[in-house]
């Protein structure tokens, strides 16, 4: 069954078809997602010390030859390398300046650029936010900067194009024989993790460990002391690839009394009297939390994050109840648990809703050291691993908002781009909101550079390009398709799945048929940012099923 409608002003068509360290950033979200914050060699405004010496007089002012106007528009889903021609490089010295900021000499391996004698590449790989931006050539001379003509780079929505969403089912029980009670995906290889936990009542809940969402070769790991919370968008448990072991985290009891791991090789089966505490009774977070829990939680490759709150009771909750600490992965799994440590980042400050974020950026795919957090109840924030012992937190750029209420539960997924680009789904409730970044430091207002805007809800059978009007029966799940942030909303038995996609600059809402599920995973990976298909796992009363989701374009 296929539909088509065409958007009011935007001329869109869509069709649906069933089937150690903790570091606050002080720089910008750009600095840190797109010119490696914290990096001495980039990420800076000095253009001092660029390179090698040699006579002023035989340095040449570097120069764009194209674009010849000095002005290059490139659309927001847009997942190639956009190049630009220039002349008088002395490579090894010139510094490119993207926004105000360095990115210094950037040769084949700088994920940001690459800069010849001849080209300026910046890679580009979909995902981007509407906005403007500002690029610059400069060489270092013996007693001067020499300066190229400043290029405005401008990113901006397509709205000429028609764009169709279509979602099918392929292969049937991904899981045979067990009754699966929630899904996730981790980062971890080439494709990731998908995460199936199941388990009838009574019985031990099992944690069920797809490599590259391959379910020939499936790794078991029982989850001690684990309460699944039907009422939560996520599963509170976690798992990463190190190599060849799979490292579980998991919290142990509902309220939290504990955060448990395991490391199991890949291949072996899993020894649960290897099962370790890795975080006992949890530690006071303010003089006015009586008492604390545990709450989901996250590992950016082998470090180890959760949440931390105080449970709603009778009394009112206060600002700075809702944490998130570091949990140590002792090398001595016999040993009493280490103290788990709160973030510290400022009195009163809260940290919640751990989710999925999809770099698109990223150099390596399936690589996603990096996970989604609201902040202060209403801002969007990012937490990243830098280092050995190293987690870098970042928190919005100035004025961003999530867009939804910020007293209540959330659930977040982001994807990111270059140029500073963050497209964030949060969901409270039955409210959802697409909140976007376009991190540039220079634009002369700052609210230019991040806006929010409430997914449209309605009646699904008259209205399929908005969402039901219901809440999620589960997290959200980010892919990209050829370029286009796109989020899968389940609802369970109360509608079809939902597909919301971001333009760079609005929302639009696509119902997939009548594909409905009660919870939704997409793989941490950026394969579908250039073919425009992506895997997805599809949970429904008890069975896992593997499908497809596709993203076409078609010229007007």
């Amino acid at each position: 069954m296929a539909r088509t409608r065409r958007a009011r002003a935007r001329g869109i068509i869509a069709r649906a078809t069933a089937h150690g360290l903790v570091a606050r950033v002080g720089c910008s979200a750009l600095a840190l997602a797109l010119l490696g914050c914290g990096d001495d060699s980039a990420g800076t405004e000095s253009t001092e010390g660029a390179g090698p010496m040699e006579p002023e007089e035989q340095r040449p002012t570097p120069k764009f030859i194209e674009p010849p106007a000095q002005k290059l528009t490139v659309f927001t889903h847009e997942h190639a390398d956009v190049t630009l021609k220039v002349e008088d490089i002395v490579v090894g010295n010139t510094q490119v300046i993207l926004d105000g900021y360095s990115v210094g000499t950037p040769d084949h391996d700088n994920p940001i650029a690459t800069l010849t004698e001849e080209t300026l590449s910046l890679h580009v790989r979909g995902g981007l936010v509407a906005g403007p931006h500002t690029l610059e050539l400069v060489t270092q001379g013996t007693t001067a900067v020499l300066r190229s003509a400043m290029v405005e780079l401008v990113t901006a929505a397509d709205t000429d194009e028609t764009v169709s969403v279509e979602a099918s089912l392929e292969l049937l029980d991904l899981a045979p024989g067990v009754t699966a009670r929630a899904l996730s995906s981790d980062a971890g290889g080439e494709r990731g993790l998908l995460l199936i936990v199941f388990g009838d009542a009574g019985d031990t809940p099992t944690l069920r460990v797809l490599r590259a969402w391959e379910p020939a070769t499936p790794l078991d790991v029982p989850l001690t002391g684990y309460v699944h919370d039907d009422a939560q968008p996520s599963p509170a448990v976690t798992a990463s690839l190190i190599e060849e072991t799979v490292r579980v985290a998991w919290r142990v009891g509902d309220p939290g009394v504990a955060i448990a791991g395991l490391d199991v090789p890949w291949g072996a089966p899993a020894d649960v009297s290897a099962t370790r505490e890795l975080a006992g009774t949890p530690p006071p977070l303010t003089d006015v939390a009586e008492w604390t829990a545990y709450g989901r939680p996250a590992l950016l490759y082998d470090a180890l994050v959760a949440e931390l709150h105080a449970p709603a009771d009778a009394e009112t909750p206060h600002p700075g109840d809702h944490q998130l600490i570091k949990v140590t992965w002792g090398d001595d799994p016999t040993g009493a648990p280490r103290p788990a440590q709160p973030f510290v980042l400022g009195d009163r400050f809260d940290l919640d809703a751990p989710g999925p974020a999809l770099d698109a950026s990223s150099a390596l795919a399936g690589a996603a050291p990096v996970i989604a957090l609201r902040s202060s109840g209403v801002r969007p924030a990012l937490l990243r691993r830098a280092g050995s012992d190293t987690l870098v937190f970042t928190d919005g750029v100035e004025f961003a908002r999530t867009g939804v209420d910020p007293g209540a539960p959330a659930s977040t997924a982001a994807i990111l781009g270059a140029l500073g680009s963050e497209t964030r789904l949060t969901a409270v409730g039955d409210a959802l909101a697409l909140s976007l970044q376009n991190a540039s430091s220079r634009l002369e207002n700052p609210i230019e550079a991040t806006w929010s805007v409430a997914v449209p809800q309605g009646d699904p059978p008259e209205q399929p390009d908005r969402l039901p009007a219901a809440a999620p029966s589960a997290a959200a799940a980010p892919t990209l398709l050829l370029g286009t942030p796109v989020f899968l909303v389940p609802y369970g038995d109360e509608a079809s799945v939902h597909a919301v996609y971001s333009t760079g600059a609005t929302a639009e809402v696509i119902r997939l048929g009548e594909l409905r599920c009660d919870a939704i995973a997409t793989p941490l990976d950026r394969a579908g940012n250039t073919s425009g298909e992506q895997s997805f796992a599809c949970l429904r009363d008890g069975a896992v099923d593997l499908g497809r989701v596709r993203l076409t374009r078609e010229a007007p």
